[in-house]
């Protein structure tokens, strides 16, 4: 599954510049990646998921995916559920008005549409682990203890250090997990679920800080989880 919040949200985020271009509401990003391509767009669209009335989920408050070229980043308030005809009619908006770069439409309810090129840096790969370049004084093993500190509700499914929100960290050492959705809707999934994804990424970058993202484990229908390790002294 394919599928931000405002952290990874660094996925998220604006990823260029805004031009002075606007048509049907619509803004046009200004950019050094161009190459959206429209048909990416409409392949991109057949990953989200609906209920059955056709409708986005209450869960969630990001949709996030991409199909090669395209990128589609989807903001509303968490209980509106938009319409795939909603949705969809949006983002090929958006896709044919600022070709090549993408743009973004907003709506009074704070909803928001992006569609925009993607990049190495904007989108990920689930579980393909991520290496940071730097070193930093921890040992693996202080992860997998960091990890285990991780809170869990009566199910064995992870939970969020606060109500509704979709974020857990925990410390061992001198090592930092910190386990988020892409979607902002709670966490469902639990540790044996992500136990051999979190154990190759310390296997394969050690010392160094790591990410990786694991397919579905969220309330919400098209979010991912995302595992991370941190370094409190580096």
């Amino acid at each position: 599954m394919f599928s931000m919040l405002g952290f990874i949200i660094v996925l998220a985020a604006f990823p260029i510049s805004l031009f002075a271009q606007q048509a049907d509401n619509v803004t046009c990003f200004g950019t050094q990646y161009t190459g959206l391509d429209v048909n990416h767009c409409r392949r991109a669209l057949r990953n989200i998921v609906y209920d059955s009335n056709g409708r986005l989920d209450s869960y969630s408050s990001t949709v996030f995916t991409w199909h090669k070229t395209c990128v589609i980043n989807v903001q509303k308030v968490q209980k509106n559920q938009p319409t795939r005809q909603w949705l969809e009619a949006t983002v090929l908006a958006i896709a044919r008005t600022c070709r090549p770069s993408g743009g973004i439409r907003k709506y009074p309810d704070g909803t928001q549409a992006q569609v925009y090129r993607s990049t190495a840096t904007n989108v990920y790969d689930v579980n393909q682990p991520v290496c940071r370049k730097r070193t930093c004084n921890f040992q693996p093993n202080d992860c997998l203890l960091a990890l285990n500190q991780l809170s869990v509700d009566p199910k064995g499914n992870f939970m969020g250090q606060k109500a509704a929100t979709p974020v857990s960290q925990a410390t061992w050492g001198n090592c930092t997990v910190l386990m988020q959705t892409t979607d902002s809707s709670a966490f469902r999934i639990s540790h044996p679920e992500v136990n051999s994804s979190f154990k190759r990424m310390l296997s394969q970058c050690g010392s160094h800080p790591g990410s990786v993202y694991i397919s579905g484990g969220t309330e919400g229908s098209n979010g991912d989880v995302r595992l991370s390790t941190l370094g409190s002294k580096c």
